[in-house]
């Protein structure tokens, strides 16, 4: 062998040894990049192995902020945790949304409107269904009574306020300021909400007994007057009071000192010959009023939320005999047109200047009853037969009071006394009582009437309501837990997907370990052969 061919090996041999420290420099590189995917791959067994874990025991997952040495996740309890769902079967059955798969799914006179308070107590997110109401108001007459509550509907100049998807209503978006500020027929006053017993007594049971009055005043035109009868009904238990012949000028709602709501449909620049009508509705029960209408200059309503649709409170100024029959005969008509049929119960007071009398005892009319005062006159009969043809009750004549206790007008001198105040009803059946109030006197010729109605409680409504909303907002909660663990459930897979990509990164490394090894040992046995061949050589 030449001298040319023992270098040619030697390089061959230096050649091999670099290669070979090479090869041993990427192979200690692989086995940091092995230990580090290991040590990867352990971390996400640890992660598996107690999620799955806290998924057999209903708890939730949370990772601690490096309160480990070993910098790895610890479980940690919470009681705002989620639980996790044991199948995402049943998450997309019941709650579809979550996984995003199938969402869920007139001419008439102007109104003015106000919109009833929740509880205080519910304030949470809007619900989308109405609660069953279970205490219906029976009707004696055999009229329909309303499927439901009334929905917010504005038709020309009507606006009329119920429930209508939202059982709750509560936001309050309009005040009266300054107080006794009178309000455009387009913006309703919010009550506050309260606690506590409603404007309503309630008495034993489901029901609730509402003080409805009405009351000739002959003039509120002064502030003074108004400030009188203010004093006088303070110790007088009352909710809504219907008031005529009260002169005072402008329509519109607005809210007094104390509190009382009062609506007016006085004299306007269309309507300066009206005498003047209004209600009163008291402090607390202004959360239960759902609307004001003018229908006349002698016809005005307002409505009352009940347990299923609505009470409806007509007050009344009929002509006197002083104007012809063509006006009386104008006035029922209208006040036959105010009348909503689809009201669970309506009640129509004030001052009919009318004479119903005594009933005949040979009459056979369920409309009246046998008790009174007086002689019927020609106007009496035309509100008998009003009341006939409306099935109108003379709540009046049902209850025997001792005579003095019957007159609601008396003339001049006191020569004559007569009972031509009066108030129908559709139900005779919710009215407890009625009675003349003495004690409220500010100069009118004319004594107060009320009665004692009795209908399912608007306490308890509005309970249900409030159950309703929670029971929707525990839905939504609901909801959003099952969100959350399904979001963990993918998120659960999205580890799964690394642990499967880390062990696949792992069998390539083994793989380029065990080339880079073979590599090295086929350099090794090729430096063996050379080195043999070297010790042969001479030197």
């Amino acid at each position: 062998m030449t001298k040319r061919r023992r270098r040619e090996i030697l390089r061959d041999v230096e050649d091999l040894i670099k290669k070979k420290a090479r090869a041993e420099e990427e192979l200690r590189q692989l086995e940091v990049l092995m230990s580090t995917k290991r040590a990867e791959l352990a971390e996400i067994e640890y992660n598996l192995h107690f999620r799955h874990c806290f998924k057999k025991q209903g708890i939730g997952w949370c990772e601690s902020r490096g309160d480990s040495h070993l910098g790895r996740p610890s479980p940690t309890l919470s009681v705002h945790r989620l639980r996790i769902v044991e199948r995402l079967l049943d998450i997309e059955e019941l709650f579809p949304e979550a996984t995003g798969r199938t969402p869920l799914t007139e001419n008439q006179p102007r109104c003015f409107a106000s919109r009833a308070c929740k509880p205080r107590s519910y304030r949470e997110a809007p619900p989308t269904k109405k609660p069953v109401n279970t205490s219906p108001c029976q009707r004696v007459d055999g009229r329909p009574k309303p499927a439901s509550i009334m929905t917010v509907q504005q038709k020309g100049g009507r606006i009329s306020q119920g429930l209508k998807g939202d059982p709750f209503r509560g936001d309050i978006s309009a005040t009266l300021s300054p107080t006794e500020r009178r309000t455009p027929s387009h913006e309703v006053p919010q009550s506050k909400p309260h606690r506590g017993r409603c404007g309503a007594d309630r008495g034993r049971g489901s029901t609730a007994t509402l003080h409805i009055a009405t009351y000739n005043t002959r003039t509120l035109a002064l502030q003074d007057d108004l400030d009188h009868l203010q004093e006088k009904l303070e110790d007088f238990k009352w909710n809504v009071i219907g008031l005529c012949e009260t002169k005072r000028k402008g329509e519109g709602l607005m809210e007094l000192s104390n509190g009382t709501w009062i609506y007016d449909a006085g004299k306007t620049e269309e309507s300066p010959e009206t005498k003047g009508m209004a209600f009163l509705v008291r402090k607390n029960f202004k959360d239960y009023i759902e609307g004001f209408c003018k229908h006349s200059d002698r016809v005005i309503s307002c409505k009352v939320k009940l347990q299923e649709g609505s009470l409806q409170i007509i007050q009344v100024y009929a002509p006197t005999t002083d104007y012809d029959d063509e006006e009386a005969e104008k006035f029922y008509e209208d006040l036959e047109n105010a009348i909503e049929k689809k009201c669970a119960n309506t009640v129509i007071m004030g001052d009919f200047n009318a004479k119903i009398g005594v009933k005949d005892e040979d009459e056979e009319n369920e409309w009246i009853g046998p008790f009174g005062i007086g002689t019927r006159n020609e106007r009496g009969e035309k509100l008998i037969d009003f009341c006939t043809a409306n099935r109108l009750f003379v709540t009046n004549s049902f209850f025997k009071k001792p005579r003095s206790r019957y007159w609601t007008w008396e003339s001049p001198g006191g020569d004559y006394k007569n009972q031509i105040d009066l108030i129908l009803t559709t139900d005779k059946t919710t009215i407890q009582n009625t009675e003349i109030i003495t004690k409220v006197d500010i100069g009118s010729d004319h004594r107060m009437n009320t009665i004692f109605a009795s209908f399912p409680d608007v306490q308890e409504l509005l309970l249900k309501e409030a159950l309703a909303k929670e029971e929707l907002r525990q839905l939504h909660m609901a909801a959003n837990a099952k969100r959350t663990e399904l979001t963990e459930i993918q998120n659960v897979n999205v580890v799964i997907n690394e642990r499967a990509r880390a062990i696949e990164e792992a069998r390539e490394l083994e793989a380029a370990l065990r080339a880079k090894r073979q590599e090295i040992a086929k350099y090794d046995e090729e430096i063996a052969e050379y080195r043999t061949l070297k010790a042969l050589l001479p030197d």
